[in-house]
This record gives C-alpha cells, sequence and structure tokens, in this order.
C-alpha cells in the first residue's frame, strides 16, 4: 500500500511507480534531492531501495576486479548501483556514505578454482579489505547473509569432500572456513547467517565452526557469548578457545596464506605477488611506515606458533624480501611519496605478467640477468632497509639457531625480556626504546659488556623501580617485593619464552 501522503501520484500502480523511480535514478538525477522531495517519496523510495543488496565478491584476478578500487553493490528492487571505495586514498579505509545500518547486505561469494590455488589467496584479501570498511563506518551494518555460490565448473565441494586449495599442515581447513574467518570481525553487528545454494555442500560441509562464529558475533564477543547456547554446548568447546584468541587465528592464516603465495603456481598467484610488492611501502616511502613489513613484525612477536608451522627459520619471508630489493630497483618510482596509483602502475606495466615463483633458482637467474644488463648494481642507502632486515636476523639468531654478531647487550639491557625474546622492540607494550641509529653504530672494541646473566629491565613508569634479573640458568626473579607492571609473571615469561 502506498505512502498516504504521496497524493495523485499514490493512486498509480506500484509497478508504474518502480518504472518512474528506474527512469529517474537511471538519468543521473540528484537521488538525495529526490529523497528531500516529501516524506511520501521518501517512503516508498526508501522501502525499495534500502531492501536487499547484492556484492559480489570474485577470486578470479580479471574482469572488474582488474583494477581493484571500487566493489559494486547492486540493489535488488531498482536497477541502481553503489560504488564501495576500497583503496588509492591516503586512507583507504574511511566511511562510506551508503547507510549500511538501513540496508539487507548479501555478500555472494563465488568458489575458487582448485587448478588456480591463488584465488583462495585473493578471496581472503578482498574479504579482508571488505570487513575492515564495513568496521570504519559510523553505523555497522545490521543484517548481513553470507552465500557460497557455486558455477558450472566450480563448487565449494567436489566428489563428496570440501574443497581445499590449499593444504594446511596438521588439519584439514577448507576453504568455506577460510572466507568465512574475515567476518568473525566484524563489530556490533546485529545479525549474520551463512547459506549454501547447493544441498551437496549443505550435507557434506562441517558447519560446526560457522555456527559458532555467528553465535559469537551475535553475542557481541566473548564476554557476552559465555551466556549462549553453544558455549554451553560440549561440541563446541574447542571452538571457544580458538575464539577466545581470534586475533592469533586471523593471523596464523594470513600469514599461512602470504607464505605460500611465494611458491603458487598460476597467473592470479603472479598476479598477486606483484601487487604485494607494489603496495609494500603502503602510502609511504620510507621503510618504517611500511604497513607491510609492520604487520611481518607483529604476527612474528604475537603468534609465535604460526611462525614455527609455517616458516620456522624465516627462510621464506627473507627470500621474498630479497626478491623485493632486487625487482624494486627495475620499477621507475614516483617522484612524490603519495603517488601511490602511479607507484602501482609502475609495477604492472613493467611485470605484465606478475612476478615469478620465488624459489631460490629463479632469484639466482634475476640476479644474473640483471648482472649482465649492467655492471653494477644501484647505490642503496644503509637506512632504507636494514633496519626490517636487521630485527628478521636479530629473530632468527635468538630463536633458530642463527648467528647475529651485531648483538649489543649494552644497549638491550633496557629492553623487556619480551623484546630480547624477539630481538626487536616495534609492537612492545612495555615503552622499550627505538634507536633509529642502532643497527648502525660503531662497534666500540673497547666497550666491555656485561655478561647475559646480569642484564637488568628496569620499568621508569612506575614510581618505585622494579627490575627482572635474568638468572644464570634462564629464569626470571622478581627484584621488588610487590607486584607491579613491570614485573613479569610466570606464566607471562613461559608464555613468551616456550611458546
Amino acid at each position: 500500500m502506498p505512502p498516504p501522503s504521496l497524493g495523485l501520484f499514490g493512486k498509480l500502480p506500484s509497478e508504474t511507480r518502480l518504472m518512474i523511480w528506474e527512469s529517474v535514478i537511471g538519468h543521473s538525477f540528484n537521488l538525495t534531492t529526490l529523497l528531500r522531495t516529501s516524506r511520501g517519496i521518501y517512503e516508498d523510495l526508501a522501502e525499495r531501495m534500502y531492501d536487499k543488496w547484492d556484492v559480489y565478491i570474485h577470486p578470479c584476478y580479471g574482469g572488474h576486479w582488474m583494477d581493484p578500487a571500487y566493489h559494486i553493490i547492486y540493489c535488488r528492487r531498482l536497477k541502481i548501483t553503489w560504488r564501495w571505495c576500497t583503496v588509492y586514498s591516503e586512507h583507504p579505509i574511511h566511511r562510506q556514505k551508503f547507510p549500511f545500518h538501513k540496508a539487507q547486505l548479501f555478500v555472494h561469494i563465488l568458489p575458487p578454482d582448485p587448478q588456480e590455488p591463488g584465488e583462495i589467496v585473493s578471496l581472503w584479501k578482498k574479504l579482508n579489505t571488505m570487513v575492515r570498511t564495513l568496521n570504519a563506518q559510523a553505523e555497522h551494518p545490521k543484517n548481513i547473509v553470507v552465500c557460497l555460490d557455486h558455477s558450472r565448473r566450480r563448487d565449494w565441494q567436489m566428489d563428496g569432500k570440501a574443497v581445499e586449495s590449499i593444504c594446511y599442515p596438521g588439519d584439514r581447513r577448507p576453504d568455506h572456513n577460510i572466507v568465512f574467518l574475515p567476518f568473525c570481525q566484524l563489530q556490533n553487528i546485529g545479525r549474520i547467517r551463512v547459506q549454501a545454494e547447493t544441498w551437496q555442500l549443505d550435507e557434506i560441509a562441517d558447519w560446526a565452526l560457522i555456527q559458532y562464529g555467528c553465535d559469537f558475533l551475535v553475542h557481541g564477543g566473548c564476554g557476552e557469548h559465555e551466556d549462549s547456547d553453544h558455549s554451553r554446548n560440549p561440541e563446541y568447546r574447542k571452538f571457544a578457545r580458538v575464539f577466545g584468541n581470534l586475533q592469533a587465528l586471523v593471523m596464523d592464516t594470513d600469514f599461512f596464506l602470504d607464505t605460500r603465495l611465494d611458491t603458487l603456481p598460476g597467473r592470479v598467484a603472479a598476479m598477486l605477488r606483484r601487487d604485494r610488492f607494489a603496495g609494500w611501502f603502503g602510502f609511504h616511502q620510507f621503510p618504517r611506515d611500511s604497513p607491510y613489513q609492520q604487520k611481518c613484525l607483529e604476527t612474528i612477536r604475537k603468534c609465535p606458533r604460526a611462525v614455527n608451522t609455517h616458516d620456522p627459520r624465516l627462510e621464506q619471508m627473507l627470500r621474498r624480501y630479497r626478491a623485493f630489493r632486487l625487482l624494486y630497483w627495475t620499477v621507475p618510482q614516483p617522484k612524490l611519496e603519495r603517488q601511490v596509483r602511479q607507484r602501482t602502475e609502475a609495477w604492472q606495466a613493467h611485470y605484465i605478467n606478475g612476478i615469478f615463483v620465488l624459489t631460490e633458482d629463479q632469484l639466482e637467474a634475476e640476479e644474473e640477468r640483471q648482472r649482465n644488463a649492467r655492471k653494477h648494481y644501484p647505490y642503496e642507502r644503509p637506512g632504507e632497509y636494514c633496519e626490517f632486515d636487521a630485527a628478521i636476523h636479530a629473530y632468527v639468531g635468538r630463536n633458530c639457531g642463527g648467528n647475529w654478531p651485531m648483538r649489543r647487550p649494552r644497549y638491550e639491557s633496557r629492553w623487556c625480556p619480551d623484546c630480547r625474546h624477539v630481538g626487536f622492540v616495534f609492537g612492545c607494550g612495555n615503552g622499550c626504546k627505538d634507536d633509529a641509529f642502532y643497527w648502525f653504530r660503531p662497534w666500540h672494541m673497547n666497550e666491555v659488556d656485561p655478561p647475559e646473566s646480569e642484564w637488568e629491565y628496569t620499568d621508569s613508569s612506575d614510581d618505585e623501580s622494579t627490575s627482572v634479573i635474568v638468572d644464570a640458568c634462564g629464569t626470571f626473579s622478581d627484584c621488588a617485593s610487590d607486584t607491579s607492571e613491570g614485573c613479569w609473571s610466570d606464566d607471562r615469561l613461559l608464555q613468551v619464552y616456550f611458546s
């Protein structure tokens, strides 16, 4: 029934009014001006416009995903679309003008091709970008439906078994569980559900993780979820432990896919390797502000189990870093640090077919090719890369049996035990100082550093001096009678050193 304030316009059939709205909107009429005309027009148009919107997430790299600057959202009842900007701005994750809190959003995810394993990595990156954008809105979406679609030659199941494009070490992690994990990071969601388009997937797939995750999101997180039905069910007890540390699960999956991307075959994987190198420095020119390097160091500090499982000695990360340094000089760089799109287009023009598989043989062949093309490598400023390189080697030297000769005990004695364990101070929450010239100081042979068993960590933020002494046997003893923020509990120390 039309709103009573439409007047004579309300006597027209609903189908006729729908054709008029589509005709007006199709001629680039100002939609905001139209909605402000009268209350009746607003109610009649908003009922159709804010009903159901569809966004399609494709795993492929071509088509309208060749330029991944926008998601396109389609309205079901009106022939209108809305472009959802995601990248190419100084602050890419910003508030959009679309009223997500009014519309019901259907996210259609197309299945990846098992013969093209890079497509599951593409879906992971696109879905994480979409979730970060939704969390940045002033009004969060209230109703989201995740649709696991299928195509003629692709499906989420094959031969009675859920598809796993990339084998996860230890246990199976099917593709439909991987694409659901980004949605677990949504905030203030009113309702979310996942539906399969085929009955085969509905019967074969194990929906326990997805059901627990949806219930977890609806109840608003760990605190309120303890009283839900799923949290009291013994069958979901293992998922309660997983969602208790959801950040570690997401970081583990991201580190796993990022590591495997280096050696994945196929065109999509090659293009994603190129995009990763193109966005290495993000919207900045200086290595300390590199979002990719910061993400790697944060994973090493907060999720050491992922490092030990997928890249124990960080050999693949060092090989990836070496390939970036090797190829960075072959691409023309923009003069201004904010010309991010120009830098991305330069990588796309120089490496049309993407980046080769990052193996040792391929890197040696590329080094030989560049060595024959020019007599010498361009001069590298020492501060351009050495900070990240030193942090990685410091971690390997401390935890993987490597040798790091540039260790300075006199300087590291002011670090907390966690920073001494990982070998760098990025991401430290105890206020450890970061000296920009630490790695480039000359080695003073006349300095005599105290033995490591006598290093002392003092937290200067407290009024009373509280320190932790490292004993010769490797244990820690508190030097203050009372427990303060500067002291480390035994459980925390065991977690840091034996995780």
